[in-house]
């Protein structure tokens, strides 16, 4: 009985799991993955072109609010954390890759939502409702585009984390990484 499971051992230890196998699965997760990859940047982009215009966290008077600056800083974050996700998902064990896309996903809802509660332009105009907006009508395209980022990644990211979590549960054999066995 020990002899086998030492055996056992062995192997697993001579023969890891492949990192990569070329098919439809490995194909499908390329793709979802560089499409997140994408738009994370983009909404990092813009996050990162407020900063720079408005400056950091001691110009909060620049900004609309401290909570609308707050959530830029946040999108600039997340789109550093998405990217470094992509990064490193073909060599991540799929359980602690779902978890690490479950966090992205949460933070991508909190962002899309707060932009489109908080932020009173909309698609169809840039008007401001309110004294403190009204400055910040000429930059009413980059606050549409990084709510509508958020959203789509918001999207892109649960989609992930549902497909991983159904890999993970579903599949008969254990997969232990993303584009591989």
């Amino acid at each position: 009985m020990a002899e086998d499971k030492l055996a056992e051992q062995e192997y697993a230890l001579a023969h890891p799991p492949k990192k990569w196998v070329p098919g439809m699965r490995a194909f499908g997760y390329l793709a979802l993955v560089a499409s997140s990859f994408a738009v994370g940047t983009a909404a990092m982009g813009i996050a990162s072109y407020f900063l720079q215009k408005y400056g950091n966290i001691f110009n909060v008077q620049r900004y609309p609010d401290m909570y609308t600056m707050h959530t830029i800083n946040l999108a600039l974050f997340n789109g550093i954390w998405t990217m470094i996700i992509c990064l490193g998902a073909w060599a991540l064990p799929l359980a602690f890759l779902a978890f690490l896309v479950f966090s992205a996903t949460v933070m991508w809802a909190v962002i899309g939502g707060i932009f489109t509660v908080h932020v009173p332009f909309v698609k169809s105009g840039c008007s401001a409702s309110s004294a403190k907006w009204a400055r910040f009508v000429g930059q009413c395209k980059y606050y549409i585009s990084l709510d509508a980022l958020a959203w789509v990644c918001f999207a892109l990211m649960l989609i992930w984390f549902v497909i991983l979590v159904a890999d993970i549960i579903v599949t008969k054999r254990k997969r232990h990484y993303l584009l591989g066995e």
